[in-house]
């Protein structure tokens, strides 16, 4: 009597379905992924593309109201009562449509800056997105790519991929961002400037006393100008942070924004040289500068208290308090629903080994406490 043996399961074959099940789901988990960033990209590139109108848009809108501000000089100086009287009070009507105009568009004018403000944010926010599903799908990849065995290594990272778009999305916000700066700053002192100069021009011929106070007039606009230019140039690359320290950089950084924005920043911070790298320097800077720039967007506050304190473990803990309107960090807070800026501050403390806290609550203010 033969006794058969029994039939084992082929252990090569089922491996080899199992395989292919989960090479099945990985592939359409990626394939969703990349129809969902798909559609994430062209939404941001529409968004850009719209940003980049508006400011075209209001550039255009500059120089008109540039050009109004030098009717209305031109006028005051042809003011003359007599003038007046014997062309019917047309010059007066000249003036009036012109300060008229000069109202509507200034109005236009912050109508833009708002637009403008709602797109970057909107921008920040889908670009925040796309570079997680992209650090999702990199992950995916990496972990076990489809059609490859576990041990199979991918020619070409995802995970630097994705690090390497985030680090080129980066950059050109960064240009957008000081684009706008520029344009804002520098660039409409240097137009009114010009303007300026023009007028000038045409009044020496005519009236030299004038003219000689004008031009003494235009030589305080072109120091405000460089002033601008500097201080463009100190929140690009503070090089006072590498000579000086934390500590005196943030208090000229701070007596520039409440001269700048009228908001009070106090700032309390003991002598922190030899407590802390030059990288945690810059990244504690950079911090207190994205906590200050959303406090002057969105607080609506009048008074900021930076303060630090050296703990008994040695570690430093900086925070940023202000007594404006506050939110919600339960509703507001996480990732996609507050814009990026709280999320980009996070980053540069986790960068660096520290860690980001934020306290707020409606009416009450906010606390962002940085640990280094």
């Amino acid at each position: 009597m033969t006794i058969e043996e029994p039939i084992m399961p082929d252990r090569e074959a089922t491996s080899e379905v199992e395989t292919t099940i989960g090479d099945t789901f990985l592939q359409q988990a990626q394939e969703i992924l990349a129809t969902q960033l798909s559609q994430l990209r062209d939404l941001a590139e529409k968004v850009n593309h719209l940003s980049e109108e508006t400011s075209t848009e209001r550039r255009n809108l500059s120089v008109d109201r540039e050009e109004v501000n030098y009717r209305l000089r031109f006028l005051d100086q042809k003011d003359d009562p007599l003038l007046k009287k014997s062309s019917n009070n047309s010059q007066e009507k000249q003036r009036q449509n012109l300060l008229e105009k000069q109202a509507a568009l200034r109005e236009q004018d912050q109508h833009f800056e708002t637009i403008l403000v709602d797109l970057d944010d909107s921008t920040k926010r889908l670009n925040l997105l796309i570079r997680q599903l992209e650090i999702a799908g990199s992950q995916l990849t990496r972990s076990h790519p489809p059609g490859s065995s576990k041990t199979t290594e991918v020619s070409q990272d995802p995970w630097e991929v994705a690090l390497r778009a985030q680090l080129i999305q980066g950059q050109e916000e960064e240009r957008k961002r000081l684009a706008r700066e520029i344009h804002d700053g520098p660039a409409q002192v240097l137009a009114s400037a010009a303007m300026q100069l023009d007028f000038v021009g045409q009044l020496f011929q005519r009236d030299r006393s004038n003219a000689i106070s004008e031009l003494s007039s235009l030589r305080g606009v072109m120091r405000e100008s460089l002033a601008e230019v500097r201080r463009f140039m100190f929140n690009l690359q503070p090089k006072m942070l590498a000579e000086q320290g934390l500590s005196p950089t943030l208090q000229h950084y701070c007596t520039d924004f409440t001269n700048q924005y009228g908001i009070q920043v106090e700032v309390n911070l003991p002598d922190l040289s030899n407590l802390l790298s030059t990288n945690q320097e810059l990244a504690a800077f950079r911090v207190i500068q994205e906590a200050l720039q959303n406090v002057r967007k969105h607080a609506n506050a009048t008074k900021v208290l930076i303060s630090a304190i050296r703990q008994a473990d040695g570690k430093v803990l900086l925070t940023i308090k202000d007594d404006g309107r506050g939110f919600n960090p339960n509703e507001k807070e996480p990732n996609l629903t507050h814009g990026a800026g709280l999320p980009g501050m996070r980053e540069r403390a986790e960068l660096i080994g520290g860690k980001l806290k934020i306290n707020s609550k409606p009416s009450y203010g906010t606390e962002i406490s940085l640990l280094l």
